[in-house]
């Protein structure tokens, strides 16, 4: 009779760190006007940081009285911020996973 046997081990590290600060004007939109006559603005906003785009996205809501006389608003002032980063570039494309044809054969490679 015949017999098969494999082990596969995959030991790797990694490690990536960023610390930054963003400090951005940008232009935002209102969306919606609730029935107390608050606001939902949202805004996006593309950056590019050493080799790396990044697309900040704001959304809140403010209230009619927070806003300036130039229909400005600080970030501090809108309720339920969200702000949500996307980066594109050297960093992200160091940690993504390996491609589909790669994951495929570690799955059926006895070795």
């Amino acid at each position: 009779m015949a017999g098969m046997s494999g082990d596969r081990k995959l030991d790797g590290q990694a490690e990536t760190s960023r610390e930054s600060e963003l400090r951005t004007t940008l232009t935002a939109r209102v969306t919606h006007v609730l029935p107390n006559g608050n606001l939902v603005v949202e805004g996006r906003k593309s950056v590019t940081v050493n080799a790396e785009r990044q697309v900040v996205k704001v959304r809140g809501i403010a209230r009619w009285n927070d806003l300036s006389g130039g229909n400005r608003i600080n970030s501090d002032r809108l309720g339920l911020l969200e702000v949500q980063v996307d980066g594109k570039g050297v960093v992200n494309d160091a940690i993504r996973r390996p491609n589909f044809l790669y994951r495929l054969l570690l799955g059926i490679l006895p070795f």
